[in-house]
């Protein structure tokens, strides 16, 4: 008999406090009942409005706004506000599962942030917020208002200075529009235009120049090369000792830089030969041929340097039998520098 009372008593208890739920997620809005019954009758055991599974259970009467929070459900906070009727729990009757009665209101807000929860569960605190809120937009503004202020006042200072400059540069070819300051600052700043205009054409043909002499140096004989750049570029005579000196300092520059790069493609061909027992034939070619070559350089570099003095020595007897003195041009250290441009080797003396 008390067994059937107890199971009658149970039955009453979560037949009046514990109704499905048709609702399959909750929104702002939704009634507490709502809420508390998608979550207390889902199978995964995360309870929100059962006795033995809340955290924190708070009703403020004042404000009638009430807190639940579970860890079992996301360990978040469920605000509900117009609650005339608060949640109360009875204490769990033995063996059975605890649930409790509702009440009313509906749900404001769901958050894991304590300030948040503490704001929305007090207008107070949401006036302070606000408050906040609207003094970080003010001082923001007066930030923005400052800054533009600093860059106008950078801008005018600028524009004194520039005007200050184009008036010692310019000021003589705008005499005439000195009575009307806006025509005489338009005249500055025109006269300014051209004269960058005029430079940006220097600069495209000097550019131009320069590219030209580049692709003329490239179809040169190496021999032709070296004396067009010591006659023309350095401006030595031909036939004085500083010419044949610049031309054989390039003549061995380029010859120098030329074996550093063909000894390091040997270096690197052996390594590879010498890491791997395959059959390397091309590699082994190449490199008989790198030092073929790097005999012919040598042997064209001697050749050269006797050609250049034999050649010094016939313009000297010339200058001799003619009774003229030759031009007592001291001798110039030369330091040369060699850069491969495309497939050619341009070399600089100074």
């Amino acid at each position: 008999m008390i067994r059937t009372l107890i199971i009658i008593i149970a039955s009453l208890i979560l037949g009046g406090c514990a109704t499905s739920s048709k609702n399959a997620y909750i929104a702002h809005g939704q009634s507490k009942e709502e809420v508390c019954n998608v979550y207390d009758n889902t199978l995964s055991g995360n309870k929100l409005c059962r006795w033995n599974f809340q955290d924190m259970w708070i009703y403020d009467s004042e404000n009638k706004t009430e807190i639940i929070f579970s860890k079992e459900v996301y360990g978040k906070y469920f605000v509900f506000e117009n609650v005339t009727k608060p949640m109360k729990c009875p204490l769990p009757l033995p063996y059975l599962v605890s649930t409790c009665f509702f009440g009313d209101g509906n749900l404001k807000i769901v958050t894991a942030d304590l300030k948040e929860v503490k704001r929305n569960a007090d207008p107070k605190f949401m006036a302070e917020y606000k408050k906040e809120l609207e003094e970080i937009e003010l001082k923001g503004k007066a930030e923005a208002i400052k800054e533009a202020k600093r860059l106008k006042d950078k801008e005018e200072y600028e524009k004194k200075v520039k005007l200050e400059y184009l008036d010692k540069t310019y000021g003589k070819k705008c005499l005439t529009k000195k009575n009307n300051i806006s025509d005489y600052n338009t005249c500055l700043f025109n006269q300014e235009r051209v004269v960058l205009a005029e430079k940006q054409e220097q600069d495209r043909k000097v550019n131009k120049a320069k590219l030209e002499e580049q692709n003329k140096l490239s179809t040169m004989p190496p021999s032709e090369r070296h004396a067009y750049t010591c006659e023309k570029t350095y401006g030595f005579k031909k036939g004085s000792d500083n010419f044949r000196d610049c031309v054989f300092k390039i003549m061995t520059t380029e010859y120098e830089m030329q074996r550093a790069s063909d000894q390091r493609r040997i270096a690197e061909l052996e390594s590879k030969i010498n890491n791997n027992s395959s059959n390397y034939s091309s590699e082994l070619l190449e490199i008989e041929r790198l030092k073929a070559k790097a005999l012919q350089d040598q042997a064209d570099a001697v050749r050269n340097r006797n050609q250049t003095d034999a050649l010094m020595d016939l313009s000297r007897s010339l200058l001799n039998n003619n009774n003229r003195a030759p031009a007592n041009v001291p001798n110039l250290p030369l330091n040369c520098r060699s850069v491969r441009v495309g497939t050619t080797i341009q070399t600089q003396c100074y």
